[in-house]
């Protein structure tokens, strides 16, 4: 291995007065295995892995995040761009969800009562599905999208055996929901909600009548 170039770069860190910008610039350098040919950058070892900011600046954001700080008044109060907010609060979820499935693992869970549910994103244009244990309030599963194809992903990912103490399962009055669920627990109960089935019969039932007293009118 030998040494083949430097770099020096500017790294952000938490500023003296708010709004204001202060940096570090660090050197350092490159390093090629003579064998594989392989590239070594040298790691500057107070940056947050996949951003241009310090620890010490990465803490504080966490910090601000975790007391439901807006990502936008961070942003203003830290100067820091909006998705380097988003890559430090995705990388300390992401370290957050792995331990609780790990101790979720450790501690044979298993869920007795779901609820499946859709919710809009982006103004309503698209939307998602997740799954939720009714006793403790955790959310199982997330996923892109409403479809029957969609939702199958949730059977796929968590497998079978996590849902061996299912007793009952709550839902609206989709068709994908019910369907997936009779096909792969075919012994666990569905009950839904009364607020959707008050709609379905005022669509399918009051609404006919409406429409055949208007016709006799």
């Amino acid at each position: 291995m030998y040494s083949y170039g430097a770099f020096s770069v500017l790294i952000k860190d938490f500023p003296d007065l708010p709004k204001q910008k202060k940096y570090i610039e660090f050197s350092g350098r490159r390093f090629r295995c003579t064998s594989c040919g392989e590239t070594i950058t040298e790691d500057i070892p107070c940056q947050c892995p996949f951003t241009r900011v310090t620890w010490d600046m990465a803490l504080w954001i966490i910090h601000l995040l975790k007391c439901h700080t807006s990502i936008s008044a961070i942003s203003a109060m830290l100067s820091v761009h909006w998705s380097t907010i988003q890559k430090i609060q995705k990388h300390i979820m992401d370290k957050a969800l792995a331990a609780f499935e790990t101790c979720l693992k450790k501690s044979n869970y298993r869920p007795r009562y779901l609820a499946v549910d859709e919710f809009a994103i982006h103004k309503g244009h698209r939307y998602a599905t997740c799954v939720m244990d009714l006793e403790t309030g955790f959310i199982l599963w997330a996923g892109l999208g409403r479809s029957m194809s969609d939702f199958e992903h949730f059977f796929k990912s968590i497998g079978l055996s996590l849902l061996s103490r299912l007793k009952a399962v709550a839902m609206d009055m989709n068709a994908s929901f019910n369907r997936l669920f009779q096909k792969y627990c075919p012994k666990v109960p569905i009950v839904y909600d009364r607020y959707h089935m008050k709609a379905q019969f005022g669509r399918d039932v009051m609404g006919a009548v409406r429409l055949e007293e208007a016709q006799k009118a």
